[in-house]
């Protein structure tokens, strides 16, 4: 994974949109997309916030993170997920991993997202499954054993670290990360995308005219896909704004759609 990091500050007054009807949440998700679709392209992303950065520039940093679990790997619950991934030894094997791993590992500040999660994530982390039209599914807690949490306090806490804004401390939903992933969840009328299939290739291609919505449109649209049985529907997402988003398909044991290997999916969802 090539990918160059450099402190990019945003404008101020950023958490509205901007020009490219973006807001400070999504301002670097597209950046995140073109590495994950050419690895070896030296993408600038966001290095991580100095400890006296703004607002802004701190959401625009763990947001994309945030969304990489979620709508890229299909973690409905990223607690779950970044448990299993550190136990492993944080493995880089996946694009997805390896650009978590380099953007927002490199000095092992996604303990920070990680804490949020393993406090927070029950109630707070993940789209909700209702709004998918999924069922509930058994929520039991993280706990990473109090060597972890003595360790991290160590290192990350307000003192020691000198952060002034981060996903854990200030409680709950400070930088409110999943309410902004799940736009679109609401029921409104989406940006009128469009969906073209190949049956008997199994392929399909999704275009959206709105990054936020396409997360919401791919369950939207591909609710009356003919059944494929055993194999598997290959969605290709593409933003009429901002390109290709990924190839995605829907998990026959979680009912999520998701990009990448089902094995890594498969981490923040099985409960067992």
């Amino acid at each position: 994974m090539n990918i160059r990091l450099e402190q990019i500050v945003l404008r101020e007054g950023s958490l509205m949109p901007g020009p490219d009807g973006l807001d400070a949440w999504w301002a670097h998700v597209p950046k995140l997309h073109r590495a994950l679709a050419n690895p070896e392209g030296g993408e600038l992303m966001p290095a991580f916030p100095a400890p006296d950065a703004g607002l802004e520039d701190v959401i625009a940093y763990w947001f994309p993170a945030y969304y990489l679990l979620v709508q890229q790997l299909g973690w409905m619950r990223p607690d779950w997920g970044l448990k299993r991934w550190f136990d492993t030894g944080r493995a880089t094997d996946a694009p997805e991993l390896a650009l978590l791993s380099s953007a927002w590992d490199d000095r092992g500040q996604l303990d920070l997202l990680a804490a949020w999660a393993w406090t927070y994530g029950d109630k707070t982390t993940g789209m909700p499954r209702h709004a998918l039209g999924l069922p509930d599914v058994p929520a039991p807690r993280v706990d990473p054993g109090s060597s972890w949490w003595a360790t991290f306090n160590a290192r990350w806490s307000q003192e020691s670290s000198g952060l002034q804004l981060d996903p854990f401390h200030g409680g709950g939903s400070n930088l409110h990360l999943e309410r902004h992933l799940i736009c679109g969840l609401d029921g409104k009328a989406g940006s009128e995308p469009l969906l073209r299939t190949n049956r008997e290739q199994r392929r399909a291609v999704l275009i959206v005219s709105k990054l936020i919505d396409w997360p919401a449109e791919l369950y939207r649209r591909t609710g009356d896909l003919p059944d494929p049985g055993k194999r598997s529907w290959h969605v290709d997402v593409f933003c009429r704004q901002f390109g290709w988003l990924g190839t995605y398909r829907r998990s026959r044991e979680t009912g999520l759609w998701f990009s990448g290997r089902h094995s890594v999916h498969m981490l923040g969802n099985n409960p067992g």
